[in-house]
């Protein structure tokens, strides 16, 4: 095929046929590569003024990038643009009834001198197979039921009118066994969804450590990355259960791998070579990745390293992470910390909590997030919200309320006596 690259080892079979003495037809023989090949890599190499023994200490790698370069994409201001708002078109791809050409039509409504179709399509595709990593999540028996409504509206129909209802449909999965429950229910208002929650725990025949909607109205009422506001009906049938509810994250920002040159590697053809007790990668002749290869069967095996910088961060929480992370700050903000663990029911709520308080401080810088830690434990609060109000109400910054003021006397005040 033409402009077809070979492989390195077929590259390196031609420089040493050639450096034998070898014609080019007979290379092109013992190769099975065509004459206008092998000219074209003979032709590199007398150009680069290169010889055999210094294209055999060469990695495939390097030999690659010499002979095989990839040419870099055009990326102008328009370009640049277009990269800016291909995220919210995504987001409203998913809408019903949503298409790529209503969104074109709305884009050169603001971008007159943008993209046409085509390449507004083109590029849009091309946004989409970008690479998102995962996480392999282990979950433990009996630790969290996720619930949501799932798809499209059913119809049912009354059996006294014969008319056609539409219905929701209330999905509850327990992470472990993926035990799934599924009931038709007329909306998504709190009523239904705490009626079907119901349904779903004595299906299920226990109740889990923590509930988890995606971020469905009935249940959260304000959404927060940290601490989301949960519906006061939902709560206090979560309380009612002994559970907590524990929302998914309002939104996924893009992993920083996917900006950072370390998971680049994402959806694209590696070679993988392994022995019985190694594993290694190669793309593009480069390893990219060697793992100790383990015996256990049906059991994932992970690098901490080649984790998105995100999911690195999830990996790593725990108590003694946030303690530490807040004693580095100052004493006080290791002892809030330590006391939001402690009154949290389920450890992923207190970690979400203990992540949003500590972000603060680079917003707010180290003093401020101290005063508003000791102020929040005056009151006996522990949670994210409250260090916010603090901070948005400036309270941190103010002395400590001074007890009863001194009253002194005069003729025109009067005393309790007089009311005697």
């Amino acid at each position: 095929m033409a402009n077809k690259t070979i492989l390195m080892s077929r590259i390196r079979q031609i420089f040493r046929l050639h450096a034998q003495g070898r014609s080019k037809k007979q290379i092109s023989i013992l190769t099975g590569c065509s004459r206008n090949t092998v000219k074209k890599y003979l032709y590199k190499f007398v150009e680069q003024r290169l010889t055999y023994t210094e294209i055999d200490q060469m990695s495939d790698h390097d030999l690659e990038q010499l002979f095989c370069p990839t040419e870099p994409v055009a990326k102008d201001e328009r370009f640049q643009q277009l990269l800016q708002l291909l995220p919210e078109v995504e987001k409203q791809m998913k809408r019903k009834g949503m298409t790529i050409a209503i969104q074109w039509e709305q884009y050169r409504q603001k971008h007159p001198d943008g993209y046409g179709v085509a390449q507004f399509y083109r590029h849009y595709r091309d946004y989409m197979k970008q690479p998102k990593p995962v996480m392999h999540m282990e979950h433990k028996a009996g630790d969290k039921v996720f619930i949501d409504f799932a798809g499209e509206k059913l119809s049912i129909v009354d059996r006294d009118s014969g008319e056609l209802q539409q219905v929701e449909v209330f999905v509850a999965i327990l992470g472990c066994s993926q035990l799934t429950y599924v009931e038709a229910v007329y909306s998504q208002k709190k009523e239904d969804l705490v009626r079907a929650c119901e349904n779903a725990l004595h299906y299920f025949g226990g109740v889990p450590a923590a509930i988890v909607p995606d971020n469905l109205k009935s249940a959260v009422t304000k959404s927060s990355r940290y601490e989301p506001t949960i519906n006061e009906t939902f709560a206090d049938f979560a309380e009612h259960y002994g559970t907590v509810v524990l929302p998914a994250r309002a939104y996924r920002p893009k992993d920083k791998a996917l900006v950072e040159g370390s998971y680049r590697y994402i959806g694209r053809r590696v070679k993988m070579l392994y022995t019985s007790t190694r594993v290694e990668i190669y793309a593009h002749y480069e390893r990219i990745a060697a793992h100790t290869r383990h015996g256990r069967k049906y059991h994932y095996t992970t690098n901490p390293e080649h984790l998105a910088s995100a999911h690195r961060f999830l990996s790593d929480w725990t108590p003694e992470k946030f303690i530490e992370d807040a004693r580095a700050i100052d004493e006080a903000v290791a002892d809030y910390i330590i006391m939001v663990i402690e009154h949290k029911q389920h450890p992923e709520q207190a970690y979400k909590s203990c992540s949003g308080i500590l972000s603060l401080a680079r917003k707010v810088g180290n003093s401020r997030l101290i005063n508003a830690c000791k102020r929040a434990g005056e009151y006996s609060i522990y949670n994210y919200p409250i260090v916010v109000q603090i901070l948005d109400k400036n309270l941190d910054r103010m002395e400590e309320e001074t007890k009863e003021a001194y009253m002194p006397q005069h003729d025109n005040i009067r005393g309790s006596n007089y009311y005697e």
